[in-house]
């Protein structure tokens, strides 16, 4: 039975500004709709509505009236006093009794600042595209109880809260926007933890710790999409949170396969923590915590951990944690922040789920300065514990606050780390910082590993500034002493096998120490790097491929690991596969390192690619400040194809560069082989040899010395170091 206009029941309608008469007139259709959907020829009713002066916050004092046309007849609506943009009836009602707001429905709610509006519309057409039910309001005027009342109606029915993080919320501390975050807020303490509602989306560069958002929203996963771009993955996300509460139903948005369906459950990548103290000296500070807590859950075989260079890849960079899991192979991402304030801490850290977006685990931390170690202890076993990760017989975990220095002991070794990492150039300041750590806490294990890093690298080829026999020394003092403090140390263990790599030639012995330290961290990164070194120079080449996936599968973003591939595809002689690497390498960090282009000289001239070869190795002794073995190769690769005056240059460079300071003999060898001077070049070699140059490590496998192999001489010297019997 239909009611007349008469008999419904009065109801309250929010109108749009005065000059929407559309919006309002399709308001009012929908109250007599609900009295008499086959009516059609109703008269005109009058409203009068309370103008609002542009520019100005509160409402004129004048009255306007509007005649609309509409099919409610003889409806009467007026302007409560107290209600500056709405239209009302003579009765009162909550606005869900008209909008069709129910306790619970599938739709998303999007709030945004009205200067980003665009972006919202962008992302409600893709997601209604993909057929998911979104609210967008698009008035240009809030507020008022009628506005309020739906407001909180539609927060409190829809499945998803959607915000919209810029640089206008940052901007504004004031805004409507933050009235429905705080209602979104309010509602999330009465949802059940693992059933997603908050879903904060990044639309520009602004970054997590500088917005000022609630609390709240910083305890759950961000998403990025700039511009409002809401394709692909952004849509998969919001439709995947949809599902993991049960709003998603109906084949509207069939289910798809996607990049997350075949990430290891047991997989983890530690995000450095967010600096929120103001102070940038505190950098170093959040980031060494997220460090440790990184480095002591890599040492179980059971949990894949991303190395640090790679999930550090992403500081400062507004990128959405399910990219950065699509990129570094993991199900997982532990993110935190760090606040310092005189002598106290606040720490706080999450797990998510990048698969469905749902935060596993969440804790805030308030403590003294002095309990960090054990506030990292805690948040160690709580991520062992929510992964459900198990200990193999031989395997301990240690926990950071194990052999813990001072704080300011470890923010020297931190800053240690991070020049090493910038190697070759970053050595000298990694030893100072170590040094400095030293001398503070003589008894602290790994700064005594972070100088036999640096001194096993300054010995070997990768720097070849210090001559071997006094680098290797020290190295070796440095590991041994770093174990008797601390037996378990996995960096010293390795440096040690890298060190018997590089100068005692004992192939047996390497291998025994490279297992030994994967036994000890079956993790470590830069184990399986120089393992790989080590297989190479064995021509065991497709263990030494294996080895630099598996470094690559642990550090997919590293430059040094990346760059490593491509060394390796260049030892083994695969020239192709090495200029391939190396373009990877550039496109992932453009013109950040020499590498590169040394790789890809090397790589042309044994193609007989030779103008190729000599830009790209000019390019590399330029970046490299004119390292000696990038400048060797440029005069070999000039000897071998006619340059003779630019080679014979090349050589007096080196002479007079080794009257002021060393220069690798094996350097001279280079370019005497190219220049064809065979009895020079291989009298360079003996004095390479007796230097205990890390060069000499690679003599089976380096392309550049095949003019010299059929020579009684070079066949010694492969004995001499254990790779010809």
């Amino acid at each position: 039975m239909t009611q007349s206009i008469a008999q419904i029941e009065p109801v309250e309608i929010p109108c749009g500004i005065i000059g929407e008469p559309d919006r309002i007139a399709s308001d009012a259709k929908r109250v007599a709709s609900r009295a008499d959907p086959s009516a059609q020829d109703l008269a005109g009713f009058s409203v009068r509505s309370r103008k609002r002066n542009p520019g100005h916050a509160g409402p004129d004092d004048a009255m306007g009236g509007l005649d609309i046309p509409a099919m409610a007849r003889g409806a009467q609506y007026r302007w409560p006093a107290d209600s500056p943009n709405g239209y009302w009836g003579t009765g009162w009602q909550p606005w869900d009794k008209l909008a069709g707001v129910p306790g619970d429905t599938k739709s998303v709610f999007l709030s945004y600042a009205s200067e980003d509006s665009a972006a919202a519309e962008r992302i409600a057409e893709a997601l209604r595209a993909a057929g998911i039910e979104v609210w967008l309001d698009q008035s240009e005027l809030r507020g008022g109880d009628a506005w309020d009342t739906m407001i909180r109606g539609k927060i409190r029915g829809c499945a998803l809260f959607v915000a919209l993080i810029s640089t206008h919320t940052r901007a504004r501390s004031e805004g409507y926007f933050r009235f429905e975050w705080k209602l979104a807020v309010d509602r999330s303490y009465h949802i059940a933890s693992d059933r997603p509602f908050l879903l904060p989306i990044v639309i520009d560069e602004t970054h997590e710790a500088d917005a000022r958002v609630p609390d709240r929203f910083r305890e759950v996963q961000w998403t990025h999409a700039p511009g409002g771009e809401a394709i692909g993955e952004l849509v998969a996300r919001v439709r995947h949170m949809l599902e993991s509460a049960g709003q998603m139903g109906g084949e509207a948005v069939p289910r798809a396969e996607t990049w997350s369906d075949d990430l290891p459950q047991k997989s983890l990548a530690v995000m450095p923590f967010a600096n929120l103290s103001g102070d940038p000296e505190n950098e170093y500070f959040s980031d060494g915590l997220a460090e440790e807590i990184l480095n002591a859950l890599s040492g179980t075989e059971e949990l894949h951990v991303a190395a640090r260079s790679s999930s550090f890849y992403f500081k400062g960079r507004a990128t959405d944690l399910q990219e950065i899991a699509r990129r570094l192979r993991v199900a997982h991402i532990l993110e935190g922040s760090v606040r310092r304030v005189a002598n106290r801490v606040r720490v706080t850290a999450k797990l998510v789920d990048v698969r469905n977006g749902f935060q596993l685990w969440s804790e805030r931390y308030d403590r003294e300065m002095a309990d960090v170690f054990k506030i990292q202890d805690e948040i160690t076993l709580a991520i062992v514990e929510r992964l459900k990760v198990r200990l193999l017989a031989h395997e301990r975990l240690t926990l950071p606050s194990e052999g813990a220095a001072s704080l300011e002991t470890y923010n020297l070794y931190l800053k240690g780390r991070f020049y090493w990492a910038q190697r070759p150039h970053g050595i000298a300041k990694a030893i100072e910082y170590f040094k400095q750590a030293l001398v503070r806490d003589p008894a602290y294990a790994r700064a005594r590993a972070g100088l036999a890093d640096c001194y096993v690298t300054l010995g070997s080829w990768e720097n070849g500034t210090v001559p071997p026999l006094e680098a290797m020394a020290q190295a070796q003092q440095a590991a041994t002493e770093a174990l008797q403090l601390d037996s378990r140390l996995v960096e010293a263990h390795t440096s040690l096998a890298y060190r018997t790599t590089h100068y005692e030639w004992d192939w047996d012995r390497a291998e025994a120490q490279f297992k030994h330290a994967f036994e000890l961290n079956p993790n470590y990164a830069v184990c399986h790097h120089w393992y790989s070194h080590f297989l190479t120079a064995l021509g065991r080449t497709e263990e030494s491929l294996r080895a630099s996936q598996r470094c690559l599968e642990l550090d997919p973003l590293d430059l040094l690991t990346n760059v490593h591939l491509a060394w390796h595809y260049q030892f083994s002689r695969q020239y192709e596969p090495a200029i391939e690497q190396c373009r990877k390498t550039d496109e992932l960090h453009p013109s950040a390192h020499f590498f590169p282009a040394y790789i890809l000289g090397l790589a042309h001239e044994q193609l007989g690619q030779i103008d190729r070869a000599v830009e790209e190795l000019q390019i590399a002794v330029g970046m490299s400040g004119r390292i000696t073995y990038a400048a060797a190769a440029l005069g070999h690769l000039y000897g071998c194809y006619g340059r003779t005056a630019e080679a014979r240059a090349m050589y007096e460079e080196l002479s007079a560069r080794g009257k002021e300071g060393y220069v690798p003999a094996y350097d001279f060898a280079l370019v005497c082989s190219g220049l064809g001077w065979k009895d020079q070049a291989l009298e360079y070699l003996a004095k390479a040899y007796e230097e205990r140059s890390g060069w000499m490590t690679y003599l089976k496998v380096d392309p550049r010395l095949d003019a010299l192999r059929g020579d009684a001489r070079f066949h010694e010297l492969l004995r001499r170091v254990r790779l010809a019997s």
